[in-house]
């Protein structure tokens, strides 16, 4: 895993680097939203890029399996996002995706209170009042993530719920399944208990089970990484000040470091 460590710690300088220079941009929180979903979703990369070669330096690797599960999430939520066929759906989408995480809240939320009015309540009106109170200040403060029905304001949120349901044909049969693979390691599994566990005298090494498939993650990982890079340099490329020379320099040397290491090998099985 010594390689690994090495590769994610120069892609995090290089992103880095391309961070600082999209400092230099300004954006509108209305016009701008693709840009700064875009934006974010690198930040957030380039923080879960740290967090993962620092646990491959303490071989804490079922976390960053977790990791690599909210990396493709960024992508293929952000891939949906650009399949928009106009600017105006393009940001309508960004708004469904931002609004749904308020709207998966205040959907419990409502839960709570009809169980709190029942004959038998579990839960007493106080102990959601202030969740309550901060999803209506939202509403207000992020009029876009809503939309009126029945008289009730409430939270946007994508007809396709789930990440399976926003990706395409080709997306789906090339990485779900790994995707799901990740995911496996979110909850207890028996290979997490006979990794975690450690016990004595077993002769078990799960850890010989999850390393192929780890570096298989860690690899396709890297391609994502780049990829939400690409795609919101793509989309910056319309901005006056954007300066294509220096983002295309950063992201060449991203693609670089990946094609050196063996990564590059999922370019050579490719159809």
């Amino acid at each position: 895993m010594e390689s690994y460590i090495q590769v994610y710690q120069n892609i995090y300088s290089k992103l880095v680097e391309f961070g600082k220079e999209l400092t230099l941009y300004s954006f509108s929180e209305k016009e701008d939203k693709v840009e700064l979903y875009g934006l974010v979703a690198l930040n957030l990369c380039k923080q879960q890029t740290k967090s993962i070669f620092i646990l491959l330096e303490n071989k804490l690797y079922p976390s960053i399996l977790m990791l690599i599960r909210n990396v493709f999430e960024s992508f293929f939520n952000y891939q949906w996002i650009l399949r928009g066929e106009t600017k105006e759906e393009k940001i309508e989408r960004v708004n469904q995706l931002e609004g749904k995480a308020f709207s998966d809240i205040e959907k419990e939320l409502n839960v709570m209170k009809e169980n709190a009015s029942s004959s038998d309540p579990i839960w007493k009106p106080e102990i959601f009042k202030d969740k309550e109170q901060f999803l209506e200040f939202l509403k207000t403060y992020y009029p876009e993530l809503t939309f009126e029905e029945n008289n009730k304001i409430k939270f946007k949120s994508p007809k396709e719920h789930s990440l399976e349901s926003r990706m395409n044909y080709m997306e789906r049969v090339k990485f779900y399944s790994l995707y799901r693979f990740t995911s496996a390691f979110v909850h207890p599994t028996p290979i997490l208990r006979d990794l975690l566990l450690k016990r004595d005298g077993s002769e078990k090494n799960p850890i010989q089970l999850i390393e192929p498939h780890l570096k298989e993650a860690l690899d396709y990982c890297l391609y994502l990484i780049y990829g939400i890079a690409f795609n919101l340099s793509k989309v910056l490329e319309e901005k006056k000040e954007y300066n294509k020379e220096k983002v295309d320099k950063i992201l060449a040397e991203i693609f670089l470091i990946i094609s050196n290491s063996s990564a590059s090998n999922l370019l050579a099985d490719a159809i």
